[in-house]
């Protein structure tokens, strides 16, 4: 009995359970979002090359470039955003991923999981996208629409998450 106690306790504390944290390289801060895009600290501005009406009020947005911004050679803005595994058997117990801003703004209004709206921002009111992140089941959908594995995440080796 004493062991069944101690073993039901660590499974509860998340003994075992993953954490995917990748990191930014270099970010940069971003001073300001506007309709056409970043307006990063050092002056720069990284262009989405459409317009997002509202898109300051953006909720996800504004978690993606909370702590800045890597930029990548070829002039993409890769932020973090934090993905809610809302299950408690799930092998993962904290888990951040990087992203493409750009294409997590193309992505949201095609998201069958959650559709939100920039000007009222209603998917962040939604349990899909609230308080604790991403909800894992919306961000598998947009690895799927970026054409990327999402399963890799649960291989457990560096080499298999960055796929």
């Amino acid at each position: 009995m004493k062991r069944l106690a101690i073993l039901t306790l660590l499974v509860a504390l998340g003994f075992g359970r993953q954490r995917v944290q990748p990191a930014l390289e270099r970010p940069t801060p971003v001073e300001g979002i506007d309709d056409s895009g970043l307006v990063l600290r050092d002056g720069r501005r990284v262009a989405w090359g459409f317009e997002v009406p509202n898109a300051a009020q953006s909720r996800a947005l504004q978690a993606a470039v909370a702590q800045g911004v890597e930029l990548t050679p070829d002039g993409r803005a890769i932020g973090l955003v934090r993905i809610h595994h809302w299950c408690g058997n799930d092998s993962i117990r904290l888990h951040w991923e990087r992203v493409d801003v750009r294409a997590l703004l193309e992505f949201l209004p095609r998201a069958h999981f959650a559709n939100p709206r920039f000007a009222g921002d209603l998917a962040w009111s939604n349990p899909l996208f609230g308080k604790h992140g991403w909800r894992v089941e919306s961000w598998r959908e947009f690895e799927f629409w970026c054409g990327r594995d999402p399963d890799r995440i649960w291989d457990g080796t560096p080499e298999a998450r960055r796929r």
